[in-house]
C-alpha cells in the first residue's frame, strides 16, 4: 500500500514579490538573491483565514515581510507590526498564517528578527 504524498511547492524569488492566493501552502525562498527580498502579503480576509505561506532564507540576505494592510502582522510581542525583517543568515524560517484579520508570524527559535514598533528581538536557540 503506497502512501499519499503531497509535495510542498518551493519557489525562489530574487526581487520584491507580491504573494497571491495561488502561493498559499508554498515555501518561498530568497535563493539566488543578491539583496534583501520583500514579500508583500495579501490583505487578510475571512476568505483566506487559515491559509499560510512559508519563507526561508537560502541566501545570506534578509527577507522582509510586509502586509498589504498596515498594522496587521502579529509578531514577537507586537500585535500591529508593519513589517518584519529577518537576519541576513541562511536558514531563517518563517510561517505566516492568516486569521482573517491579520497575519500571524511563526518563526523558528533560530530566527533573529526585527519588526517595526519593536526595537529588536533575538530568540534563544
Amino acid at each position: 500500500m503506497s502512501k499519499l504524498r503531497i509535495p510542498q511547492i518551493v519557489e525562489a524569488k530574487t526581487s520584491a514579490y507580491t504573494v497571491t492566493d495561488s502561493d498559499f501552502g508554498k515555501l518561498l525562498t530568497n535563493r539566488g538573491a543578491s539583496a534583501s527580498v520583500t514579500f508583500t502579503l495579501p490583505t487578510a480576509t475571512a476568505a483566506n483565514s487559515g491559509c499560510w505561506v512559508e519563507f526561508y532564507t537560502c541566501a545570506a540576505q534578509p527577507i522582509v515581510l510586509s502586509p498589504a494592510t498596515a498594522d496587521t502582522l502579529v509578531v514577537h510581542a507586537d500585535l500591529t507590526a508593519d513589517t518584519l525583517t529577518t537576519a541576513s543568515t541562511i536558514g531563517q524560517h518563517l510561517t505566516t498564517v492568516s486569521d482573517g484579520t491579520g497575519w500571524l508570524v511563526i518563526s523558528d527559535p533560530s530566527a533573529a528578527t526585527t519588526a517595526t514598533a519593536v526595537t529588536a528581538v533575538v530568540l534563544a536557540s
